[in-house]
């Protein structure tokens, strides 16, 4: 313990030009630098471990034996995996926003329709299951009752006996 230095005060620690500053070029072995990976395997980035990017299983997987990768050119810089994965996730946001917008749509449908008209949209989208679907159904009846759409002809070319 005598021989260890602490620096609680300003008076130990020199000022001005005799402050001691180490150089760039000490004899203290460099560090290594760790090399970057073009991309993690999905389980490393679950994870969030350093992924060495072996494949077709990488360092990390081997004893567990789940090593997947996400589908992508491995030839791929990391620059280009990168703008890759942004333009898919800006695909997928304005999915998500234009799924928003059908949902939105559809609630204020079933809200302000009279309870019958409800109860049937509501039976339309049970059976497809399709929001957007369901949304178009309506406004496509909405504009055949405003006289904008002309009615399809029928399959068979009977006259509609309806009229």
């Amino acid at each position: 313990m005598a021989n260890q230095r602490t620096t609680d005060s300003a008076e130990e620690m020199p000022s001005g030009p005799e402050r001691h500053v180490p150089s760039a070029n000490t004899d203290a072995p460099a560090k290594h630098k760790r090399k970057l990976t073009l991309s993690a395997c999905d389980p490393c980035r679950r994870r969030k471990t350093k992924c060495d990017g072996k494949r077709p299983v990488c360092s990390a997987c081997i004893n567990k034996h789940v090593c997947t990768w996400e589908v992508q050119d491995p030839s791929l810089s990391r620059t280009a995996a990168l703008k890759s994965k942004l333009d898919e996730m800006g695909l997928q946001m304005e999915k998500n926003g234009n799924h928003l917008k059908s949902a939105n749509s559809l609630i204020e449908y079933l809200m302000t329709r009279p309870e019958a008209e409800a109860h049937t949209i509501l039976k339309r989208l049970r059976s497809t299951q399709d929001i957007a679907a369901t949304v178009q159904y309506v406004r496509d009846g909405d504009l055949l009752i405003s006289g904008v759409l002309a009615p399809r002809p029928s399959s068979q070319g009977e006259e509609d006996v309806s009229a």
